[in-house]
Parts: C-alpha cells; sequence; structure tokens
C-alpha cells in the first residue's frame, strides 16, 4: 500500500467517525432528551443512569476513534519542516 493510499484511507476514516459522531448527538437530542423531558422527575431518576451509562458505552468509543483518526489524519497530511507548517503537494 502506497503511502497516498494509507493517507487517503485515514482521512476517510476520520470523515466518516466525525459524521458518526456527530450523527450520533443528534440522535440524542431530539430523541433521548425529548422522552426523557417528559418524564417525571422519579421516572428520570429511575430510569437516566442505566439508559445513559448504554449511551456512554456508545458514544465513547466513536469519540475516541474520531479524536485518534483525526489527529492521524493531521498528522498524515501536514509536514512540519524549520518549524513551519507546509502542506504537501
Amino acid at each position: 500500500m502506497s503511502q497516498y493510499t494509507y493517507r487517503y484511507r485515514v482521512n476517510a476514516v476520520a470523515v466518516i467517525a466525525s459524521y458518526a459522531f456527530a450523527g450520533a448527538n443528534l440522535f440524542v437530542g431530539p430523541s433521548m432528551g425529548v422522552y426523557w423531558l417528559r418524564l417525571d422527575l422519579l421516572d428520570f431518576s429511575n430510569g437516566f443512569e442505566p439508559q445513559f451509562q448504554r449511551l456512554l458505552l456508545t458514544m465513547i468509543p466513536l469519540l475516541l476513534l474520531t479524536l485518534l483518526r483525526l489527529v492521524l489524519s493531521a498528522r498524515l497530511v501536514w509536514t512540519i519542516v524549520g518549524g513551519a507548517v507546509i502542506a504537501p503537494d
């Protein structure tokens, strides 16, 4: 695999992971947020923690994948030469 093919694959995964994380956040706001706001206080306090833990088990790996790929993508795309950041051709 050439360097450019690897770089394009890393960039593609970074973009896909970023959109997946944004999509998951957009899902939480309209669906789960509205559901949680409609609950009574006692029902909310009893049911929020298990739902939130499942949500975190989904969101945290997606966030870590996104951050890792974005950092790797930036590292592969940009080259630092003599303190100046230069984009490759």
